[in-house]
Order: C-alpha cells, then sequence, then structure tokens
C-alpha cells in the first residue's frame, strides 16, 4: 500500500508521516531521503517531476516487497494521482487549505491538527485495508 501525505511547507505532513510509518510498521521517505540517496538532482529546483519519479520508483519497489511506504511530499494532490499513484492520499490544510477537496481526490484532509491526529488515521487505514474500498469511495474530513 502507497499513502501520500501532502501539503504546503510547515503543514505538518512530517510531523504526522513519521509516527504514522511507526504505527504501520511502514517504510516512511520523503523528498531528502530522495535528494540524498538517488543520482537525482535539482536544476533550479525545476526538475521537480523527476524527483517524483525517483520517489515512486522506491515506493513500488517497496511495495513489491510487502511492506506500506509513506511518501512525504510537497505536491498538488491532484497531479498526485498521475505522478505518484497513491492508494491513499492525505491532504495536510490545517494551515494553507487547499480550494476543495473533490477537485483535488484526497481521500483524507487534516483540516485541523489534533495530538492523536496520526492514530485517528491509523485506525481509519485499518479500516479502510480491511473494508478494501477504493480510495475513491472513502472520503473523510477531520473538523472539530
Amino acid at each position: 500500500m502507497k499513502i501520500l501525505i501532502t501539503g504546503s511547507h510547515g503543514s505538518g505532513k512530517t510531523t504526522l508521516a513519521k509516527p504514522l510509518a511507526e504505527l504501520l510498521d511502514a517504510v516512511y521517505v520523503d523528498d531528502t531521503y530522495i535528494n540524498e540517496t538517488t543520482a537525482y538532482s535539482p536544476i533550479n529546483g525545476d526538475n521537480i517531476p523527476n524527483l517524483h519519479d525517483c520517489m515512486n520508483f522506491f515506493a513500488n519497489g517497496v511495495t513489491a516487497g510487502g511492506k506500506i511506504v509513506i511518501m512525504d511530499t510537497l505536491i498538488y494532490p491532484s497531479h498526485a494521482r498521475e505522478l505518484l499513484s497513491p492508494d491513499f492520499l492525505i491532504s495536510m490544510e490545517a494551515i494553507d487549505p487547499l480550494p476543495t477537496v473533490s477537485e483535488y481526490k484526497a481521500d483524507y484532509v487534516v483540516s485541523e491538527w489534533f495530538d492523536d491526529t496520526h492514530q485517528q488515521l491509523h485506525n481509519i487505514l485499518k479500516y479502510y485495508r480491511n473494508a478494501n474500498r477504493p480510495a475513491s469511495e472513502f472520503i473523510t474530513t477531520i473538523n472539530a
């Protein structure tokens, strides 16, 4: 299973992704890891699709080995489905909301941060995996 957590800089992607990866016994990968461990080299910051190609290649290898992978990167959810093919897409919008959930096709939107957000997501992902539902039928938003 490929889980993508996306959002703007400082939105809490990593704060959510790392403890969620621990709960799911998943492999965590972010832009820094790809930059440091692959031949990917951004040219004036314009080479972002190649970063995502490398991340997707890595994530596909992890899932082929039977593990869950959590990808943490800045990418518009509308492009994420095409470039990274996540099974479950989480959009971090507590700080910088994106226009609409339906337009970006996020499976889960974090619109407000809670100390146990990663635990809430863990429970939802367990349900999602057990129900074996397509992500398009499973859209949830946290709101207080």
